[in-house]
């Protein structure tokens, strides 16, 4: 059941998301782009980069309540090309230079520091410029227009919030999970432009930027969850370079563990990351981290009944976001 849940969500983001990503794509083709360096830098980038899932979003709020969903299409690719850019710009901040379990080379570790800065200052000034024109092409409100980047620039605020965290042991849950909600504030950004763009009414587009918020957390915390049980690659990369998984931040301070935390963290190599994943897991991190989980989706659930309409595909995401939560 879970895997076809999943299965039956990566079809529908592919399908959603699709043609917004390949708009994206051309869009850059036409760039003239003197560097021969840069120029090869952005388009592997391009060919790389598989954002289905925010023009998925946009769309599929776009049609909950009711709009033209090739309506999006346009400020959906333009979304892409600021999401990419603030991908290679978190690669420069987090040092990551490889990715994946095959530790492929991101272009980062490719092309070096100056040139991703470089890449992503364009994918973000163009990508910016462009969905601007749109937006203003589409008549959207001013109000709206200004709500929908004040997000896109609280998510910035919290990448730099969260780099008060790195290798820092005293990392309190609340103030980890202020950070996490407002990284969470593109996903809002995603799904009340859809409502928007489809003429959605006010309490409809509040409802799904409620939902986008609660999908965006469960995405990050699912991912510090994952990144914690990977030890070997992700939770070694985190412990040097990035602010620790919320699972592990749990720990830290949950009462008769953290000297236990704290002695696993000081042994080296893969034994000392297996034996805290162990103790994590005995200190109630990896159950409260599912706890919370639990709680994001049910107030995304609510928010989707507030909306009405045609919210299935939106449910769909939120269903497969989500490992097992049976803490």
């Amino acid at each position: 059941m879970r895997r076809d849940i999943v299965e039956r969500a990566r079809k529908l983001i592919l399908e959603e998301g699709g043609r917004a990503l390949e708009e994206a794509r051309r869009e850059v083709s036409r760039w003239r782009v003197a560097s021969p360096e840069a120029r090869r830098a952005l388009r592997e980038f391009m060919s790389r980069w598989r954002d289905y899932t925010r023009p998925a979003i946009i769309r599929l709020s776009c049609k909950a309540v009711g709009g033209d969903v090739d309506a999006t299409l346009k400020v959906a690719s333009a979304l892409i090309l600021v999401s990419g850019a603030f991908d290679l710009h978190d690669d420069i901040i987090d040092r990551s230079y490889v990715r994946g379990p095959r530790r492929r080379k991101t272009i980062l570790g490719r092309y070096g520091e100056n040139i991703a800065l470089l890449v992503g200052d364009a994918l973000l000034l163009r990508g910016t410029w462009l969905l601007s024109r749109e937006l203003a092409r589409m008549k959207i409100s001013r109000r709206r227009v200004e709500e929908i980047l004040d997000l896109l620039f609280e998510l910035g605020v919290a990448e730099a919030l969260e780099l008060r965290f790195v290798g820092k042991l005293d990392v309190k849950p609340d103030e980890y999970l202020k950070v996490v909600e407002l990284k969470a504030a593109d996903v809002e950004a995603y799904a009340k432009l859809g409502g928007v763009i489809g003429g959605g009414s006010e309490d409809q587009v509040e409802a799904l930027g409620l939902y986008g918020r609660r999908l965006g957390m469960i995405a990050i915390v699912r991912d510090d969850l994952e990144d914690l049980l990977n030890y070997k690659v992700e939770l070694k990369s985190r412990i040097m370079h990035e602010s620790l998984p919320l699972p592990l931040v749990y720990a830290l301070n949950s009462p008769g563990h953290r000297e236990d935390v704290l002695e696993a963290l000081s042994m080296s190599g893969d034994e000392g990351l297996r034996r805290l994943v162990k103790v994590v897991e005995k200190s109630g991190g990896i159950d409260a981290t599912l706890n919370l989980l639990s709680k994001l989706v049910n107030e995304a659930e609510e928010a989707l009944d507030r909306v009405g309409g045609d919210v299935e595909g939106l449910r769909l995401l939120v269903k497969a976001a989500v490992p097992v939560l049976e803490a």
